[in-house]
C-alpha cells in the first residue's frame, strides 16, 4: 500500500497538468496553447480564412503572422502571441470561422531552430530588404562618352 501511495503522489502533478491543458512526457511538460479567432468588430460574428503563412511545424517568433482571415469589413493578421511551434490549425483556406472559436494550437516550450528560426513577416521583410540592396547599392551604368566633334571641311 506504501508502494502504491508513493506512484499516486508522484503521479499527480502529471495528472494535474493534463487536465490543464499541458501535455505530459517522460521528461517534462509541455505547454501546449490554443489561440481563438479573435474580435474583429462590433458587428463581425465570422471570418473566412484566406491565407496560412505558418504551416504545422513551422516555429513562430511573438508576433509573426500564423493566419489571415477576412471579412466584408476588414483583413486581419492573427498573430502569435508567443513563440513557439505550430502544432495545429483548426481550418483549411476558404473555411469560415466564428470568433471565439479555436483557430490553431502553439507549443510554447520547443526551441527556436539555429540561426533564430521564425517565418513570419519579418524573415519576408528581411528578403525583400536584401534582394533590394544590390539594384540600390550598385553604381549608375556609365554615360555613354559623346561623339567627337565632326571635322570642319576648309573654307572654300
Amino acid at each position: 500500500l506504501m508502494f502504491l501511495s508513493r506512484v499516486l503522489t508522484r503521479a499527480a502533478p502529471a495528472l494535474k497538468a493534463q487536465r490543464a491543458g499541458l501535455h505530459c512526457s517522460s521528461r517534462l511538460l509541455m505547454p501546449v496553447n490554443t489561440v481563438a479567432v479573435p474580435t474583429m468588430g462590433d458587428s463581425i460574428t465570422e471570418g473566412t480564412v484566406v491565407d496560412i503563412p505558418s504551416a504545422v511545424g513551422t516555429y513562430v517568433n511573438e508576433d509573426d503572422v500564423v493566419v489571415v482571415l477576412e471579412t466584408d469589413k476588414v483583413s486581419v493578421d492573427v498573430r502569435a502571441t508567443e513563440a513557439g511551434v505550430i502544432t495545429e490549425i483548426m481550418g483549411d483556406l476558404d473555411d469560415v470561422v466564428e470568433v471565439g472559436q479555436d483557430l490553431y494550437k502553439i507549443d510554447t516550450d520547443a526551441a527556436a531552430p539555429e540561426g533564430g528560426g521564425g517565418g513570419g513577416e519579418e524573415k519576408k521583410e528581411e528578403e525583400s530588404v536584401a534582394a533590394s540592396a544590390p539594384a540600390a547599392a550598385a553604381p549608375p551604368p556609365a554615360a555613354a562618352a559623346p561623339p567627337p566633334p565632326a571635322a570642319k571641311a576648309p573654307p572654300p
